[in-house]
């Protein structure tokens, strides 16, 4: 656990007021084995997820003051502990390190929403994005489409290599011309749009030409 963490026993072996919470969250707090035994299940909420299987809960969570300050993102479980007669002592937890895991998905959910050309987000999600805006308050919402122009003889005349690099300054103009909260997509080979929530039909004209 010291290895993993970072936290040195001392840290937490006998401190009480859930202050054995303090090396790991930065506050006094239940931690899960707490919450099995019925303390501060409002805490359950902390977590990324929690789930009861019979006796025993499992969660996942993010530690911001392990490793160092680092922050550790761990897989826990949490068991109960009986005498022979069936009366409830206390808990035991163990916690693994999942950070490798969540890298990988991480970078999967962006493989998956994102073009991998020109780093924009891609048609798949720039779909969903306007499904989502239609049931929210983003409104005005406006939309700018392009398309740019003599790729297929760039293709052809000077190679794929050429019109690949030509696509990629584009996508890097186009985004340089909105706001962070904007979503700019390949939506095509050559096609690319702009969301822009919260902005009217004049607001995009002067982004347009910008």
């Amino acid at each position: 656990m010291e290895e993993m963490t970072g936290v040195k026993r001392e840290e937490i072996l006998g401190r009480g007021e859930y202050a054995y919470a303090v090396p790991f969250y930065g506050e006094k707090r239940p931690i899960l084995a707490n919450i099995l035994l019925g303390n501060g299940t409002q805490w359950g909420q902390q977590y990324d997820k929690i789930e009861l299987k019979g006796h025993i809960l499992v969660g996942e969570g993010f530690a911001p003051f392990a490793c160092g300050g680092r922050g550790l993102y761990f897989w826990t479980l949490v068991a109960p502990i009986y005498d022979d007669k069936g009366n409830l002592l206390g808990a035991v937890q163990c916690i693994r390190d999942i950070g490798e895991r969540k890298k990988m998905e991480d970078e999967l959910r962006r493989c998956s929403t994102r073009d991998a050309l020109t780093g924009l987000y891609n048609r798949a999600f720039f779909e969903e994005e306007l499904r989502r805006l239609d049931r929210g308050r983003s409104f005005p919402v406006s939309l700018i489409l392009c398309d740019l122009d003599g790729l297929k003889v760039v293709n052809d005349m000077l190679g794929h290599e050429q019109g690949d690099e030509l696509l990629r300054r584009a996508a890097r103009v186009i985004a340089s011309c909105v706001r962070g909260s904007d979503v700019v997509a390949r939506v095509g080979g050559d096609e690319f749009a702009v969301i822009l929530p919260q902005t009217d039909r004049k607001t995009a004209e002067e982004v347009a030409s910008a």
